[in-house]
């Protein structure tokens, strides 16, 4: 196998990939191929812009977030669950 082979074919894989629409959403220099993805991979726009509204709640809320913001932290665990619940074959709650 060729290096320009290997290029060629990588390019193809890329270009078939179904996930590939994703990767401009991450944070990475364009000349930048990331294969570490199990570790603590590149922030995406979207996990940064949701930090950023959970510090802003932080802010404007302070001890009342628990029960007065937007998406009361008080009640993240059940809400987290019953989205995660389908995942692993259990109920909601």
């Amino acid at each position: 196998m060729t290096a320009s082979y290997s290029t060629d074919r990588a390019s193809l894989l890329d270009a078939a990939d179904p996930l590939a629409r994703f990767r401009s959403r991450f944070l990475l220099p364009s000349d930048t191929i990331y294969l570490d993805g199990n570790s603590l991979g590149p922030i995406s726009a979207d996990v940064e812009s949701a930090l950023q509204n959970a510090l802003e709640s932080w802010k404007t809320h302070r001890i009342e977030g628990w029960t007065e913001s937007e998406n009361p932290w008080l009640f993240l665990p059940e809400t987290l669950g019953a989205r995660l619940a389908p995942l692993i074959g259990a109920r909601p709650e």
